[in-house]
């Protein structure tokens, strides 16, 4: 046996191809030490090979990723600019430039060709210069003074509605070029942003008339989840071709907006329905993952059109079900709505959970979109919610959904599905996942995309 054994340089190479050289002296006390170092070395190796080709099974053998390849439009050198879908961001303020960023970047490496940025004048200037593919227009209103060091409320009176028009009117001529408008990443909380944002809203999408397939489809994302869907949901109702891209908190602020603090904490006490007084209460992630799973569809179901993407540790997708489904009741019927469709997102991802990946997920969900909502035919079924038949779509495609819905549906799947995998890849790579940013992922996107979306 060997003691103090000094190894001066050792190369050890792996069936994956990897090989491990090391250069500096490294002094291990007997050589079975030296030999279990080499193992956990070996076995981490395996570790990463079988993670990867899980991976790559899963993107082949998915029925929902099969399904949207179909969207994809393909690589021509006959294209024109554009034909990849155009991509509009509404968001960027003082306080806020990385999350308009980084979703539009996403939407470009995903895939799309062109994408505005809509933002205040304040956030303008910085967007310009972290990226030149982007077309930044600085159209939202700012009460901010930047010569006075931040904004204070009497800097400028409250615009009048005939400014909010105004200004409206202006973004709608620009936004109206796009396929999909991505509406929320750093919009901040600005009463007078948020003023013009409703009116863009409800321009393009004006109350009890019908959709035009024509008009950009919407992306509900960051503040506006807060400042828009929560404060005015009623807005929203009806419009098929919307995501909205909830956390726990954000989807919690729409619940209350949509059933009122008394009816949303019953609801959530209660599970959901009744009998379930005597069950054992649950703690930690399986709370969670019950209240988002309730959540959802109760919201999803409300609001009788746009499909819900509640963000966790793993995506819940929620669509309406088409009055022609004929689907197998959920095993978990106490937590199941009528008319409503889930679908689960496991994908691998990343531990860490940086700054700016929901920002990252609705860019991609935005040029996913472009593709999917191409070709509709100009009328569409109605879409019945009051069905007593429900499903929980882990491992059912989605043939049986409203065809706006479906298409909306496996378009938010399949950039989830592209986000946590190039999660999972950057964290994988790197020399140390607690260090990841959102901005390591941008550069991962396109070979990830190439590996399992491509055609």
């Amino acid at each position: 046996m060997l003691r103090n054994c000094s190894v001066n340089k050792v190369s050890v190479s792996f069936k994956s191809g990897l090989v491990l050289n090391f250069t500096k002296k490294c002094s291990y006390r007997n050589l079975q030490e030296f030999r279990y170092s080499n193992r956990l070395l070996s076995s981490s190796s395996s570790s990463l090979s079988e993670k990867r080709t899980n991976m790559t099974h899963m993107s082949t053998s998915d029925p929902h990723l099969t399904a949207f390849r179909s969207f994809i439009t393909p690589l021509s050198s006959k294209s024109h600019k554009g034909q990849g879908g155009k991509v509009a961001v509404i968001g960027g303020c003082l306080e806020y430039t990385g999350a308009p960023y980084f979703a539009s970047m996403s939407s470009l490496r995903a895939g799309a060709d062109l994408s505005y940025v809509i933002c205040t004048p304040s956030a303008a200037t910085p967007l310009k210069s972290l990226s030149p593919e982007l077309m930044v227009l600085p159209y939202l209103p700012e009460r901010t003074s930047i010569f006075n060091g931040g904004w204070t409320s009497s800097d400028v009176p409250f615009i009048s509605k005939e400014e909010v028009r105004s200004r409206s009117e202006n973004i709608v001529k620009w936004i109206r070029r796009a396929n999909v408008v991505v509406i929320g990443p750093g919009l901040g909380d600005d009463p007078h942003v948020n003023a013009v944002v409703r009116e863009v809203i409800k321009t393009l999408y004006p109350a009890g008339a019908p959709e035009d397939h024509c008009t950009p489809a919407l992306v509900i994302d960051g503040s506006a989840l807060r400042q828009i869907a929560a404060e005015d949901p009623r807005m929203l109702i009806g419009i098929r071709k919307c995501v909205l891209t909830p956390n726990l908190p954000e989807l919690k602020a729409i619940g209350e907006a949509i059933l009122g603090k008394a009816e949303l904490a019953r609801l959530l006490d209660n599970g959901g329905g009744e009998g379930r007084t005597n069950e054992k209460p649950k703690g930690g992630e399986a709370k969670l993952g019950e209240e988002m799973q309730l959540l959802g569809a109760v919201i999803t179901k409300a609001f009788r059109g746009p499909v819900i993407v509640a963000k966790g540790s793993e995506d819940h997708i929620y669509s309406l079900q088409s009055s022609s489904a004929s689907l197998t009741p959920s095993p978990s019927s106490s937590l199941s709505t009528p008319g409503v469709c889930l679908t689960k997102s496991r994908s691998a991802a990343g531990l860490k959970r940086c700054g700016g990946q929901g920002d990252l997920l609705a860019g991609t969900i935005g040029t996913f979109l472009c593709w999917a909502l191409r070709g509709l035919p100009l009328s569409e079924p109605s879409v019945n919610i009051a069905r007593d038949d429900v499903a929980e779509r882990n491992d059912v495609d989605l043939e049986h959904a409203d065809e706006i819905s479906r298409r909306v549906a496996l378009a938010a799947y399949a950039a989830s599905f592209l986000i946590r995998t190039t999660a999972a890849s950057v964290a994988e790579e790197s020399e140390g996942e607690r260090g990841v940013v959102a901005g390591d992922f941008l550069g991962k996107i396109p070979a990830t995309f190439k590996k399992h979306l491509e055609l």
